[in-house]
């Protein structure tokens, strides 16, 4: 058997993968060092930047087969994006919500009740943490998605360099 441009493959390694990846990317033609295959200098694409700071041209239909907006994921690519230390919010969160990934550790117990089960230390498990604004405070519980959350497309990264840290001010009408 042989792929696409006729390199040989070993049918009884061959697995299928799905990648996942958060890239920075902006549309760019192809220079002459991208040159391969069908894609001429000029052929539209992309210049992607990836998180070690390794660059390179993708064609236009095969970036954006791979790729989505961090301002569309699915709830899917958001856990994805979750797992390697990125918060996340829907597009209609305004309110400072945002949801992140927390693995499974331990604590000191908060309470005599805790101390007495567990002992010196009370073990978690992994789960989703939701910041959000209670009227008074930002405030920590843990997160368990609605169904029309996991169904939705409008998940977006969030940028915690620019993420205000301080409570959002009330209003009153």
């Amino acid at each position: 058997m042989k792929n696409k441009v006729g390199i040989p493959l070993d049918r009884e390694k061959l697995k299928t993968y799905i990648g996942i990846k958060i890239v920075d990317a902006y549309p760019d033609e192809a220079k002459e060092d991208d040159k391969r295959g069908k894609y001429a200098v000029g052929a539209l694409g992309y210049r992607v930047i990836y998180e070690d700071g390794y660059t390179s041209w993708s064609p236009k239909e095969v970036f954006e087969s791979a790729y989505l907006e961090i301002e569309s994921l699915s709830f899917g690519a958001a856990v994805e994006a979750m797992m390697h230390g990125q918060a996340v919010r829907r597009s209609d969160w305004v309110d400072g919500r945002l949801v992140y990934y927390v693995d499974e550790n331990e604590y000191q117990p908060q309470s005599d009740v805790a101390k007495t089960i567990f002992g010196s230390l009370v073990p978690y498990d992994a789960y989703l943490a939701m910041r959000y604004f209670d009227g008074v405070k930002f405030t920590v519980i843990m997160y368990q998605p609605p169904m029309h959350d996991i169904l939705a497309y409008d998940w977006g990264i969030v940028d915690l360099v620019k993420e205000p840290k301080e409570e959002p001010k009330l209003t009153v009408v």
